[in-house]
């Protein structure tokens, strides 16, 4: 079974320190907020949307997880193959 969070509950801490933290405690997913009733401070929807660097960058933080590609996955089977497409 996996087991992961929603990163809102860590919205204090930065994108590295969360999937530390939920790393720490045995969990292998993580929900990146992305917005809706508070702020999205693991995913800078902004930065992401305007360059494919940020996009790079961003999807770069995730590599050696477990679930490495994942939000690439998720993002070809929702449509968002544009916004998140890797080079």
């Amino acid at each position: 079974m996996k087991l992961g969070a929603y990163t809102a509950c860590l919205h204090d801490r930065s994108l590295q320190e969360t999937l530390k933290i939920l790393g720490e405690f045995g969990l292998t997913s993580a929900e990146i907020n992305a917005g809706g009733f508070i702020p999205a401070p693991h995913l800078p929807i902004q930065q992401i949307r305007a360059s494919a660097a940020a996009r790079e960058d961003y999807l770069g933080q995730f590599e050696g997880s477990r679930d490495a590609g994942k939000a690439a996955r998720f993002a070809d089977a929702h449509g968002l193959a544009h916004s998140f497409q890797r080079g």
